[in-house]
């Protein structure tokens, strides 16, 4: 739909879990926000699944933001950190305007 091709390296395998879809679904939105957002023909998926933990990062080269001049709106940072933090997962984003955006998203079974 957006004509973005995504470079994804993907380490180890994971059950299909609820919480595990909620990461997942974090990932997939971080994933739709840079194709709409970052202006860039790639973005890159890195993740490693295990059976008690997922890490995945989402990074875009575009023109990134001021985090700081965030509205208190229903954007990407929250939405995504209520679905991640809803299952014990945790959620970094970092952007630098004119430098890009890494979304960083872990959990692991507790």
């Amino acid at each position: 739909v957006h004509q973005v091709e995504i470079d994804a390296v993907i380490r180890g395998d994971a059950p299909c879990s609820d919480e595990a879809r909620s990461i997942l679904g974090g990932a997939r939105e971080a994933l739709i926000n840079a194709a709409k957002h970052a202006e860039v023909g790639r973005v890159d998926l890195y993740a490693e699944l295990e059976q008690d933990y997922i890490e995945l990062f989402v990074r875009d080269r575009g023109h990134g933001f001021d985090p700081a001049a965030l509205s208190g709106g229903r954007g990407l940072q929250h939405s995504l950190q209520e679905r991640v933090v809803a299952v014990g997962g945790t959620v970094h984003i970092a952007s630098e305007v004119g430098a890009g955006t890494e979304v960083a998203i872990a959990w692991r079974a507790q």
